[in-house]
């Protein structure tokens, strides 16, 4: 709900927060409308209260109407209360809340309930009194707002004196005495608050104290007015004198109290981001009296909570317990007796009196901090709830006070990612924007690059409010990119700021106060967790993290546990097989820092192990099902990189099985990442005998050709051939073999490439390898085609259908058809056709863009074959993007190779020599010689004729040309073809 406030200064709140009026000019015009909230404010009365006389324009009412312009706009939604009226404007509060009309208000249903119910009319003069945060419409109470700023104050003056009669009403004396001491300092001469406390003090059995407040007006009077004091006090002075006041009846003491509680803590920023949980909150409070804020530390609970109690505060009498200076939980009680301002009761439990004191109280109270005494806290928040019918609670906590009837609100950080649309920025930077203006840096939405480096700050800090606060009083100093590439970021986000609160004080006080309120064993895990780069599930973490120690069922307990207390998170949206808990960065790194080496070894050496033997058994199940272990293998890339990074240091062995295990899936994803690590496994030492070395050297020999390198991929394949137990022969390796035959194949070696094949299928079968099987039956049928045996490329495609019915894995299925086509493209162009096509549907099916690529590629190339339209020139350019963008250059090239004659059809011969020349003198060693084929030395030769002399310095400029520049040449050149309509060079005049 929105409202304006000017019992203090003067303030604009909607549903996201406090509206921003930083212009003094326009809040003077604000200030002055809401004085006569309702009426038409002359133009001339509005000019008067903006301008003094030195500064007023020469066109007063057209600078009038720009400031009222502005000052609608900067309202926002709240802009249309303010509608021109003549002869001025007028400030419409219909759907807006007013503080001072509120205030009004409360004071006349508290008059009217003085009588019949003083307890009730206590509980709305205190809502009325808790709505005053300073003097009215503040820096305007000596100006223009000075008559009405005083007539509040004088209203406020009667209902903290009203507000006193009701407590000795109730005989509640000892609050009505401290009540009145304070005022009676700033109001000397106002004899019927000196009354009142004589009253109370007499009542209170404390006559002496009571005479002696008579005494001191008296002199008072009479040395300031010359008077003596009025009738009606000289008479009580003598009714107290005589003791014959009438004696208090009913229960004496604070159950009937109305006591001032201690004020909810101002918002010291703005309030961004979290309207939706603000709502939620409110929501929650209809189905429960108890409500716990639940998350980590630096989230924005106490933050949240505050801006509920401040909206909550003009219906509700609020009251704050702060808990966090609490060292003693003995104490626990006592502190909310302090923050209720409720005395220590001499002969009776603390408990006891703080039920008793609020059992007829409506009363919000809000709870901050209560991690560290939970126990101490769900007891009092347990006796209040029950015995306390009006009572309403909202505790903040990292875990749940575990009480019947609690409605838990959990807060996760803010969002780092847009929810909607590019245009939204997310909310994460949305505050950390606002905060980095309030530490004097400005930062546009519209300077990209700085909007990158923030959303990167955003994302290593979690979205933690308290981590981005914190941070962004360093970006003045050290600039924006420099606290964007800290090696150290929580140390910047631990920079100390001034807090009341010594765990709010950085963001490392903040998790180092989580960290302390663990048991020993939770503090193992949380270190031991540390170690997993990313998400993590059940099972994984039961087996990185347990020894003789903590056995499996121990460490489950514990991580539920550390989920409790918002140490570790849950994935809402996890698979049942896939991770299912994380840690915030933050928390990880701050883990990390308590790990010691030892223990870090031990663990890593865990997680290792698990993930290898993970990776073994998922992997082996490629092809057999639906081929869900691609998106599994793919979702634990994190740990495959965290595996991969150790065992390198510390492992050769299992580093070897990792890359080996891995090889079929990096292929059929085109992972090359992955695949590059296998170059790098097969160079560690000490391995030489290890039995899935000859597997990764074939994985090394692959990635090599992936990145257009055949000289390297060769040198892979011959160390495996030299290191192999039988002199001059490959190991049998059904992966070694496989890329050792494609090597052959793409160097226009064909038998040797027919060979090694056979050798591998024959392998695979031993090992029970399908997906190596299919591979090889496959190319050995593409081989015999090329080769003119058709007879014998269909007894090898019937091998590869064969093997498909007890491997329906649509990545198997795929594969088979994509290689059915590659053999039938010559004698039968449309049955490959639907080969390649059904190829690329089901690899895309699985996200197999090594499949998706090689579908693509043959299909097109077939395309550009039968068919001169643009459409099959055109279809180029994507095949050539999603090899560059997956890395794969080997195909690149091919894809480069394949576009020579088209070039040339449609007379781009620069570029078909350039291309030619380039690929020719590629390190991926492609041959460019067919038998059958002469179309690409037909396409080079006519080229040279159309070029004449220049033939000679074009390939002199594209000889050894990178693959970059070549595929720029080959994209223009297809551009070039689609503008100038597509005609072929046949089609010229």
């Amino acid at each position: 709900m929105a409202i304006f406030r000017v019992l203090g200064p003067l303030e604009v709140s909607d549903s996201n927060g406090t509206v921003p009026l930083t212009s003094q000019r326009q809040r003077a015009l604000l200030a002055r409308l809401l004085m006569e909230s309702g009426q038409v404010v002359t133009v001339d009365t509005l000019i008067d209260c903006a301008w003094s006389e030195d500064d007023r324009p020469l066109s007063p009412k057209p600078a009038l109407q720009t400031q009222m312009s502005r000052l609608r706009s900067a309202l926002g939604m709240l802009g249309e209360a303010v509608v021109t009226v003549p002869p001025g404007y007028r400030i419409e509060l219909s759907e807006v809340e007013f503080d001072a009309e509120i205030f009004e208000m409360l004071l006349r249903e508290g008059h009217e309930s003085q009588l019949g119910d003083p307890q009730a009319a206590l509980d709305i003069y205190e809502k009325a009194l808790a709505l005053w945060q300073g003097t009215a419409y503040g820096e305007f109470a000596d100006s223009f707002a000075h008559a009405e700023s005083s007539r509040l104050a004088q209203l406020k003056l009667n209902a903290l004196e009203d507000r006193i009669e009701l407590l000795l009403t109730v005989n509640d004396f000892t609050t009505a005495i401290n009540e009145a001491k304070p005022l009676i300092r700033g109001e000397i001469f106002r004899e019927s608050l000196w009354g009142r406390l004589m009253r109370g003090l007499a009542l209170a059995g404390r006559s002496p104290e009571a005479l002696q407040v008579y005494h001191d007006l008296r002199e008072k009077l009479k040395e300031e007015l010359g008077v003596e004091p009025s009738a009606e006090i000289r008479s009580l002075h003598l009714k107290i004198l005589h003791e014959e006041l009438p004696k208090p009846t009913g229960p004496v003491g604070p159950e009937y109290s109305g006591t001032h509680f201690r004020r909810t803590p101002a918002g010291l920023d703005s309030f961004i981001s979290r309207k939706k949980e603000l709502a939620m909150l409110g929501s929650a409070f209809a189905d429960a009296r108890l409500v716990t804020l639940l998350g980590p530390g630096g989230v924005g609970k106490s933050r949240l909570a505050i801006e509920y109690a401040s909206k909550m505060e003009s219906r509700s009498t609020c009251a704050w317990v702060e808990l966090s200076s609490l060292h003693d939980s003995k104490n626990t009680v006592i502190a909310f007796l302090d923050a209720l301002n409720l005395p220590l009761p001499p002969d009776e439990e603390p408990l006891d009196s703080l039920v008793i004191a609020l059992q007829r109280r409506d009363v919000l109270i809000m709870v901050d901090n209560c991690e560290h005494v939970v126990d101490q806290v769900a007891t009092i928040i347990s006796a209040l709830i029950t015995h306390c019918p009006k009572v309403r609670v909202l505790a903040t906590s990292r875990e749940r006070l575990a009480l019947k009837g609690e409605g838990i609100l959990k807060l996760g950080p803010l969002s780092v990612y847009n929810v909607r649309d590019d245009s939204e920025i997310a909310p994460a930077l949305q505050l950390f924007i606002d905060r980095l203006a309030s530490a004097g840096y400005t930062l546009r939405p519209d300077d990209s690059t700085a909007m990158q480096l923030a959303a990167e700050v955003c994302r290593r800090l979690d979205g933690l409010p308290l981590a981005l606060e914190l941070t962004a009083g360093h970006v003045s100093s050290l600039g924006l990119e420099a606290v964007a590439t800290a090696t150290d970021l929580l140390g910047l986000a631990s920079g100390s700021r001034q807090s009341d609160q010594r765990h709010h004080a950085s963001l490392r006080a903040a998790l180092s106060w989580s960290y302390e309120l663990l048991s020993p064993a939770e503090q193992r895990l949380l270190r031991r967790l540390s170690v997993f780069p990313g998400p993590f599930s059940t099972d994984w973490a039961a087996a990185v993290c347990r020894d003789e120690d903590s056995p499996l069922h121990t460490v489950l307990l514990l991580l539920s546990s550390l989920v409790d207390k918002s140490l570790v998170s849950t994935r809402l949206h996890a698979t049942s097989d896939g991770p299912t808990h994380a840690l915030l960065e933050t928390v990880k790194e701050f883990a990390r820092e308590k790990i010691g080496e030892s223990e870090k070894f031990e663990t890593s050496l865990r997680h290792a192990r698990t993930v290898v033997e993970w990776v073994e058994q998922t992997a082996s199940k490629i092809g057999t099902s639906d081929d869900g272990e691609l998106a599994l293998i793919a979702a634990r890339i994190g740990d495959l990189r965290a595996a991969r990074t150790w065992t390198h240091q510390n492992d050769p062995s299992l580093a070897l099985r990792l890359s080996a295990a891995l090889y079929w899936y990096a292929g059929l994803r085109a992972d090359f990442e992955i695949i590059r690590w296998s170059e790098e496994a097969a160079n560690l030492s000490g391995v030489d005998e290890h039995p899935a070395r000859p597997a990764v050297l074939g994985s090394a020999a692959w990635s090599a050709m992936s990145r257009g390198d055949a000289n390297a991929a060769a040198g892979f394949i011959e160390e495996a051939r030299l290191s192999s137990s039988q002199a001059r022969t490959l190991p049998e390796s059904a992966i070694l073999l496989n890329v050792s035959g494609a090597l052959h194949t793409y160097l226009g070696e064909p038998e040797k490439g027919l060979n090694d094949q056979h050798r591998a299928w024959k392998a695979a079968r031993a090992a029970g390898d399908r997906v190596a099987e299919v591979a090889s039956a496959g190319y050995l049928a593409l081989g015999l085609s090329q080769s003119g045996d058709r007879e014998g490329s269909d007894e090898w495609l019937n091998k590869c259908f064969t093997t498909a019915r007890q491997t329906p894995g649509p990545s198997i299925q795929a594969l088979i058809e994509g290689l059915a086509g590659e053999c039938e493209m010559e004698t039968d162009p449309d049955a490959a056709f639907g080969h390649f096509t059904r190829a690329y549907e089901l690899a895309s099916s699985v996200d197999a863009h090594g499949l998706i690529g090689l579908a693509l590629t043959s299909k097109v190339t077939l395309q550009a074959r039968i068919s001169d339209s643009r459409d099959s020139v055109s279809a180029y350019l994507p095949v050539l993007k999603h090899w560059r963008d997956t890395g794969n250059q080997i195909h690149l090239w091919i894809t480069l190779r394949n576009l020579i004659p088209v070039l040339s059809r449609y007379g781009q011969y620069a570029a078909t020599l350039g291309v030619h020349a380039a690929v020719a003198s590629s390190p991926a060693g492609l041959r460019m010689e067919f038998p059958e084929d002469e179309s690409l030395q037909s396409a080079a030769s006519k080229a040279r004729r159309q070029l004449g002399e220049d033939s000679v310095l074009v390939e002199q400029k594209w000889k050894g040309a990178s693959i970059n520049l070549t595929v720029a040449l080959a994209e223009d050149a297809i551009k070039s073809i689609l503008k100038t309509g597509g005609n072929t060079s046949e089609d010229s005049p």
